[in-house]
């Protein structure tokens, strides 16, 4: 207005740290180096597989180069290196140019979990051979680290040159910013199946199995943990949580959910809803029972079962036997005569772990819970 003033602030970004390339030119002789030194903790852990992957798309599976590709776990590190893994020499892993994305992906198959690092490395560019530079270039990369549980994968980034960072305006009166706090990102929990088998039908049993649960807190925190709405027991075998529950309204949910909340209470739990009892398809087709006894020994057993069974009348008898996930691993269905019935279930080429044994005579069905050690 005439006759008056005003002020304008100008506010400026905050200054920007940014490192420069790595220098590479093969004409000019820059080829950098560098010793990359990965780390592995834990037990129960199997590395399946540990691969590199370089900005060029270019990989590097440390099981091949390493242990002809097989699985590699602590036993076989001990025998082949002493018990850690070994340093690789980027010259001999990698020629292309080092700038860019670099990640690191590890998938652990074992039944423990697994602890890896790369520790903080330098890229160095030697200026006796690379007519570009005057003195040694030497590039420092941050180390990167994760946890994996059994059964779940994880991949982390290495960005070369580091990104840019935010220089930080202190402010003199200010003698102390407080202690550290971490912040880590959680993925959403997941899971690959969810299978509910009737144990008892006329006490309404049913068993639940949950494989291949991943994300959430135990993902990338040491000692953090799934918590679930009902009881779990964990199966190693079979990487899965089992659940058993005993005359439950269906539908019914089931909340897993880990013990590491976030900011706010949130516990990145994941609902998994149950619609059918699958007791019902059990419980009313029983109109007249055709076997009075039946016995399945030795149980538990290496693989080999004995069924007897004594029929009170002639009648199809059908056997199938399915794991905790729900995947057949024997069925068989034959006529038998009246009276004495013996027939093996062979598990021999079945892996380790809980079976659940279905017998169908006419209308009766009998279900029983075997184990093959």
């Amino acid at each position: 207005a005439p006759g008056g003033s005003n002020d304008i602030d100008i506010v400026l970004p905050p200054a920007l740290i940014t490192a420069p390339p790595v220098t590479y030119d093969t004409l000019a002789g820059c080829r950098p180096s560098a010793e990359i030194c990965p780390t592995i903790s834990g037990s129960g852990w199997v590395l399946d597989p540990m691969i590199l992957t370089f900005p060029d798309g270019s990989t590097y599976n440390v099981n091949q180069e390493l242990a002809f590709g097989l699985p590699i776990d602590q036993s076989l590190l001990d025998a082949v290196t002493g018990g850690t893994l070994p340093c690789l020499d980027l010259t001999s892993i990698y020629a292309g140019d080092p700038n860019g994305t670099w990640s690191v992906s590890i998938t652990n198959t074992g039944t423990g979990s697994l602890s890896f690092s790369v520790p903080a490395f330098n890229i160095v560019v030697d200026a006796d051979s690379c007519s570009l530079i005057t003195t040694d270039e030497v590039n420092e990369i941050d180390a990167v680290s994760g946890n994996i549980p059994p059964g779940g994968s994880n991949v982390v980034d290495i960005v070369i040159p580091a990104p840019p960072v935010t220089f930080p305006e202190i402010d003199p009166g200010c003698e102390d910013y407080g202690d550290p706090v971490e912040v880590v990102l959680l993925d959403p929990i997941t899971y690959g199946s969810a299978n509910a088998v009737c144990v008892d039908s006329i006490n309404g049993t049913v068993e639940v199995t949950i494989a291949n649960i991943s994300g959430g807190a135990p993902a990338v925190l040491t000692g953090a943990s799934y918590t679930f709405s009902d009881v779990a027991v964990y199966d190693a075998t079979n990487n899965a949580y089992v659940i058993t529950l005993n005359g439950v309204s269906f539908p019914y949910d089931i909340t897993v959910s880990n013990d590491a909340n976030s900011v706010g209470g949130t516990d990145c739990g994941v609902t998994i809803t149950l619609d059918v009892n699958p007791c019902d398809d059990t419980t009313s087709i029983v109109d007249r029972d055709l076997v009075s006894f039946l016995n399945i020994f030795p149980n538990p057993s290496s693989g080999r079962f004995n069924v007897e069974a004594s029929l009170i009348e002639s009648a199809n008898v059908e056997i199938s036997v399915m794991n905790v996930l729900g995947q057949q691993g024997y069925n068989s269905n034959e006529f038998a005569t009246a009276g004495a019935f013996n027939t093996v279930i062979d598990l021999t080429d079945k892996a380790e772990g809980v079976y659940m044994v279905t017998i169908v005579t006419g209308k009766q069905l009998i279900v029983k819970r075997i184990i093959k050690d």
